[in-house]
């Protein structure tokens, strides 16, 4: 199953993130992101691919939604994000049976994601 959303904007064409649980997706050499908070970094691994992105991306709120999308009962931790090409893409080789509920709960919160990945690639920072 493969659902996706177009980032607004520009920013995101230029830029590549793989995100997962902790053993869910080989790195194949790379070194992981690492975010700063040592939870986060604990439960997820983080790469990123292309022009890396601004500094200070994997904010506090960005990290949160990134938690609560993994979070979703119809999502168990199960399935990677990417961010290639201006889309955000959840993609999960073996969903468990999903129903409509399910579904439109795992689109609310890769919205939720998408506002807040916009955000952070929007803001200058200090």
């Amino acid at each position: 199953m493969v659902t996706e959303t177009p980032l607004s904007g520009s920013r995101w064409k230029m830029h590549g993130v793989d995100i997962a649980q902790r053993g869910a997706l080989a790195g194949l050499g790379r070194t992981p992101f690492r975010s700063g908070d040592a939870a986060f970094d604990k439960r997820f691994t983080v790469w990123q691919d292309g022009v890396p992105v601004r500094e200070g991306w994997l904010d506090g709120p960005t990290r949160a939604a990134f938690t609560a999308f993994f979070d979703l009962p119809s999502v168990a931790g199960k399935g990677t994000l990417w961010v290639q090409e201006g889309l955000l893409q959840y993609i999960n080789d073996a969903p468990d049976r999903l129903d409509d509920a399910g579904l439109t709960e795992i689109l609310d919160q890769q919205v939720a994601l998408a506002v807040a990945l916009e955000t952070t690639t929007g803001r200058r920072q200090p």
